[in-house]
């Protein structure tokens, strides 16, 4: 009921913001045109989207709407933009505290389908490497904290990646160490200068979620590109 509520006063708002006050004919049919799309993409958001997160992307289209020189085009990218990445960050908060994912191979698939979705139509090549002895290991138990703490860490390097090496391929390697799951990320790209590593670049952000959770992280970087390592212990089955 909220939810609609929010809704029905969102396209109220967009109504009085569309067609407005004005004198001349055309510019109200106008306006009337583009009130009638922005009702339309509204709709079409609310019903795709659930609970909270219809009424978050409702709300955050709001300031949008006020500006009254924003074409439909601008809205409808912004809206879509905007959906999908709280789609994901509620994907990714459901998929932390269900219990049936605390596995090896929950994780391992997780960070797989992220970087491969997240590299999709990138100039970026991505080559996924998981090891046999993985396989083997993937209804081993992993707790759900620590599972969270690793996709993070790899998300923040994949991004970091994308965004700051100038990287043409990105190796993603899962193997086992001994006892330990290993997550491999490697770039060809430029390497991370002192400058980038002094300000942070999401390195201690990597380094805190790891150290809470008892697990290693390693970086070398160089003209060779910049490789990151996450290790941790794998309990028995």
């Amino acid at each position: 009921m909220a939810n609609r509520t929010i809704l029905y006063q969102l396209l109220v708002l967009i109504s009085l913001i569309s067609c407005g006050q004005s004198n001349d004919s055309q510019q109200a049919a106008e306006r009337k045109a583009d009130s009638i799309k922005y009702r339309a993409e509204i709709r079409r958001i609310g019903n795709n989207e659930r609970g909270d997160l219809k009424k978050q992307t409702l709300i955050k289209l709001i300031p949008i709407l006020k500006e009254k020189k924003l074409d439909y085009h601008l809205f409808l990218a912004y809206a879509n933009r905007n959906t999908a990445k709280m789609n994901q960050k509620v994907n990714e908060i459901i998929w932390s505290l269900n219990t049936r994912n605390d596995t090896v191979g929950s994780l391992v698939s997780y960070i797989t389908n992220f970087a491969k979705n997240f590299f999709e139509g990138s100039s970026i090549r991505l080559s996924i490497i998981r090891k046999e002895e993985v396989a083997q290991l993937e209804n081993n138990f992993f707790p759900s904290d620590k599972r969270r703490s690793l996709y993070l860490a790899a998300k923040e390097i994949i991004n970091n990646a994308a965004k700051h090496s100038d990287a043409e391929q990105v190796l993603l390697e899962f193997y086992v160490e001994q006892d330990k799951l290993c997550i491999k990320i490697a770039d060809d790209g430029k390497g991370i200068n002192d400058a980038e590593q002094s300000k942070g670049n999401g390195l201690k952000n990597i380094t805190d979620r790891m150290t809470d959770v008892g697990a290693e992280y390693s970086c070398l970087t160089g003209a060779f590109g910049t490789s990151y390592t996450l290790k941790t212990k794998i309990a028995k089955r």
